[in-house]
C-alpha cells in the first residue's frame, strides 16, 4: 500500500485550478423544439414589454409581437421578446433555422449573444419596407456600432450561423442550408453568458410579426435527424388579423396564420361563394394577401378565408362582409383602431374584469350607426362620443367586454361603422385573451423605454 500526504496548500491550490461553472450546465445544447412545450430547464424566455406570445407547437418555436407597439433592440434598451440559454464563454458555432418571412417594414428575427444587458451583438434579418436585409451590431454600455447592413436575396425559409472564434465574431446566411454566405467578420471583446432567438419590430407604427424558428443548433452536436419525433398534427392553422381595403372594383384582403399555410379567399354575393376563390400562393407562409377583382361597385360581397397546413388540417374564417365603393364616391367610415387589428389581453395578468377595444369612427357623410359582434354572437350596438364621460372627442367608441365570455386564445371581434348614406365598413380585430395568468407583485415599468403606454 503507498500512502499519500498532500498539503492543505496543495488541495487549495488543485481547486483553484478547477473550472468555476458546470460545463454540462453551461453547454450549448441544440434543440429542434420538437415537443408539446418549451424545455424551461434549457430555456429562459425574456418578454421586456411583456405582451408577447411565445409557443412551442411539436414543430416550431414561435415568438409573436404585436402591432402598434416597438419591440425594437436598440439605444432606448432591448424590447425583444426572446429565448435565451446559458452559456459558457467559450467559442462556438450556432444555426437558426427561421420559416417566417419578412414582408412588412421593421419586422425583424435573429440570434442575440448576451453579456448583460447593456453589453450584447445583434445579428439578424430585418425588413425596409422593400427589401430585406441582413443585420449586425454591437452594443457595448450605451453605444451601438453597426457592422453590417445590406440587403439580400433571400426568401423562407431563411437560415442564419453566428461563429465565434475568441474575439472574432462570423455571421452566414443561407436560402437552403447548404450553402452559406458570409456577412460579416469583426472582432469584439464579450464575456458571453447567454445566447437565443428573438422576434421584434420598430417604428411609430410597428407591425405585427411571428418569428417561427424550426430550430436552433450547436453546430458541433446538431439533431439528426431533425424533427425524428414530429407528433401528428391535427391543428388546423388560426387565421387572424384579416384587413380589407376597398376599391369600386377590387378589394385587397390580407391575413395572418400562426403556422405556415396555402390559403385562399372564397368570395360571391351569397354564403355560397358562388363566384370563385383566388389563392395567396402555392409556398406554405404566415403573411397572406390577395387581390380580388372584377367585382360589381356599390355591391355588398362575403368573403371567406380558407387556410391549409403542411398535415392537410383546415381552417374556415368567419364570413365578412364587404360593400365595394361607387365610382368616383369612395367615401366610407373610417375606423381608427387605436391599438392594432391584433390586441392581447392577460398576457401578464388580468387586473380588471372588462377588456376594452378602444378606437374612434368618422365619415364625411356622417355617422348613422356603430355595432360589433364577438365570435359571430349578436350584434351589439356601441355609443359614439363625445358624451364628457368616457369618450372625449367626437367619434371616440369604447368596446367593453367581459373577460368571462372570451374564449381562452383567439376571438373574433368585428367592428361594424354605417354611415348616412347606407355605406359601411366592417373592421375585424383579433382579441388574443390568455386566461389564469396572476400580476406579478411588485411589478415595475420603466415608461422612458416604453414604446406605446
Amino acid at each position: 500500500m503507498v500512502n499519500v500526504c498532500v498539503r492543505p496548500f496543495g488541495i487549495l491550490a488543485m481547486m483553484l485550478l478547477l473550472p468555476w461553472f458546470s460545463s454540462t450546465a453551461y453547454a450549448l445544447t441544440s434543440d429542434d423544439f420538437n415537443s408539446s412545450s418549451l424545455d424551461s430547464g434549457l430555456w429562459s424566455v425574456i418578454d421586456p414589454v411583456g405582451d408577447s406570445s411565445i409557443s412551442v407547437d411539436g414543430y416550431t418555436l414561435q415568438i409573436s409581437v404585436p402591432a402598434g407597439t416597438p419591440h425594437d433592440v436598440w439605444l432606448s434598451g432591448n424590447m425583444a421578446p426572446r429565448v435565451v440559454q446559458a452559456v459558457a464563454n467559450t467559442d462556438f458555432e450556432v444555426e437558426a433555422k427561421f420559416e417566417s418571412p419578412l414582408s412588412q417594414q421593421y419586422q425583424l428575427q435573429g440570434i442575440l449573444v448576451e453579456q448583460d444587458a447593456s453589453n450584447f451583438l445583434r445579428f439578424d434579418f430585418t425588413n425596409n419596407g422593400t427589401d430585406t436585409r441582413i443585420f449586425a451590431a454591437i452594443f457595448s454600455n450605451g453605444s451601438v456600432s453597426v457592422e453590417v447592413n445590406t440587403v439580400i436575396s433571400v426568401g423562407s425559409p431563411m437560415f442564419l450561423r453566428v461563429t465565434r472564434a475568441g474575439d472574432q465574431w462570423t455571421k452566414w446566411y443561407s436560402v437552403d442550408g447548404v450553402t452559406w454566405l458570409q456577412a460579416v467578420s469583426f472582432t469584439h471583446t464579450l464575456a458571453v453568458g447567454s445566447v437565443g432567438v428573438f422576434a421584434g419590430n420598430a417604428g411609430g407604427s410597428a407591425p405585427q410579426h411571428i418569428a417561427v424558428i424550426d430550430y436552433f443548433f450547436n453546430t458541433a452536436s446538431p439533431i439528426f435527424p431533425e424533427d425524428a419525433n414530429v407528433p401528428v398534427d391535427e391543428v388546423a392553422p388560426i387565421v387572424n388579423n384579416i384587413q380589407t381595403s376597398i376599391q369600386s372594383g377590387e378589394v385587397l384582403v390580407s391575413w395572418v396564420t400562426d403556422e405556415p399555410a396555402t390559403s385562399q379567399v372564397n368570395y360571391g354575393e351569397t354564403l355560397s361563394y358562388e363566384l370563385g376563390s383566388v389563392s395567396s400562393g402555392e409556398s406554405p407562409k404566415t403573411q397572406h394577401e390577395v387581390l380580388v377583382t372584377g367585382l360589381t361597385p356599390d355591391t355588398v360581397y362575403n368573403f371567406e378565408v380558407l387556410a391549409e397546413d403542411a398535415s392537410g388540417n383546415i381552417r374556415l374564417s368567419q364570413n365578412i362582409v364587404v360593400q365595394t365603393s361607387v365610382i368616383g364616391n369612395e367615401t366610407f367610415p373610417l375606423v381608427d383602431l387605436w391599438y392594432g387589428t391584433t390586441q392581447e389581453f392577460g398576457a401578464i395578468g388580468s387586473p380588471q374584469r372588462w377588456v376594452n377595444v378602444l378606437g374612434n369612427v368618422s365619415d364625411p357623410e356622417g355617422v348613422a350607426s356603430l355595432s360589433y359582434s364577438l365570435n359571430d354572437g349578436p350584434s351589439t350596438a356601441l355609443a359614439i362620443g363625445a358624451d364628457d364621460y368616457r369618450l372625449a372627442n367626437n367619434g371616440d367608441f369604447n368596446v367593453e367586454i367581459d373577460r368571462s365570455i372570451l374564449r381562452v386564445g383567439v376571438n373574433t371581434l368585428v367592428i361594424t361603422a354605417v354611415d348616412n348614406s347606407g355605406y359601411f365598413t366592417a373592421e375585424m380585430v383579433t382579441v388574443n385573451y390568455n386566461n389564469g395568468n396572476v400580476w406579478p407583485t411588485p411589478y415595475l415599468t420603466d415608461w422612458a423605454s416604453a414604446g406605446n403606454i
